[in-house]
């Protein structure tokens, strides 16, 4: 399973958004760890993660590969590296 995962539809702090966008890097991060432990929950099994293409005043968006079932490949510190790196 492929996942887009868009931070501005999971932000419960709405207050933190300035036209939609999610800028709050440690906001997005905590999103993505969320998405990671409801998906273990559910039987999902991370692989990948990585940033989707940026595109120009637009949210940070990520992919995230799950199978169902079998090993995790993903660690959930790997999701820190690369929500915090500077595009």
């Amino acid at each position: 399973f492929l996942s887009l995962l868009k931070p501005q539809f999971e932000c419960e702090e709405r207050i933190r958004l300035k036209n939609g966008i999610v800028r709050d890097e440690k906001l997005r991060l905590k999103i993505c760890e969320g998405i990671y432990d409801f998906a273990v929950s559910c039987g999902l099994s991370p692989q990948k993660f990585t940033t989707a293409p940026l595109r120009e005043g637009k949210n940070t968006e990520y992919l995230m590969l799950f199978t169902k079932g079998g090993a995790i490949r993903l660690e959930k510190d790997a999701l820190y590296c690369e929500v915090m790196k500077k595009n």
